[in-house]
């Protein structure tokens, strides 16, 4: 059990949802997406890489708050953090395929370059996809940019192992003294 005011690990993971009041969710991203999801009585981290992005995380999230907690998608509000962008997120076909398959036009997405080299931005993937989900498009904030264009910003694809962290948090806030 969380107690507010503690703090305490769930070990690894890639999304964490909660309707507890004055419990911050926190996800660390190096290039992967951060995303974070408020709505009705609860938020919601997700670390969405490119295996968590093909395998639905957050649309699952989106659709766990609708059943979970009777959230609808119209209620939620998204912020997508910092990535690596599509200047610099060049993956192979098996990436491609996976990514395809998430039903989002690859016009969107993907960036197919002389050669065969492609390039993904899964920030705009992610976008869409919370847009289909039902998420209104001035609900969805992209905050940040590449994590790998800017030094201030921790990127593995730029630093390798010496690459520090990025921590993404949400809090469901309760009323304070005097709210309605």
């Amino acid at each position: 059990m969380v107690v507010p005011g503690s703090v305490s690990c769930v070990g690894a993971c890639d999304g964490l949802m909660t309707d507890l009041v004055d419990v911050g969710l926190v996800v660390w991203t190096a290039d992967c997406v951060p995303v974070l999801l408020a709505g009705g009585g609860a938020v919601a981290a997700i670390h969405s890489g490119w295996r968590g992005t093909a395998a639905g995380i957050v649309a699952d999230a989106v659709d766990l708050m609708r059943s979970t907690h009777s959230v609808e998608p119209s209620q939620i509000r998204a912020v997508i953090g910092p990535a690596v962008g599509g200047c610099h997120y060049q993956v192979g076909d098996e990436v491609v395929e996976a990514l395809a398959d998430r039903g989002i036009p690859e016009v969107v997405w993907l960036e197919r370059r002389p050669g065969g080299e492609c390039r993904v931005d899964l920030r705009a993937l992610l976008r869409a996809e919370l847009e289909a989900a039902g998420i209104p498009p001035d609900g969805i904030e992209l905050e940040g940019g590449c994590t790998f264009c800017d030094p201030t910003l921790a990127s593995y694809r730029r630093d390798g192992a010496a690459a520090g962290r990025q921590w993404s948090m949400i809090v469901r806030r309760g009323n304070r003294a005097g709210e309605a």
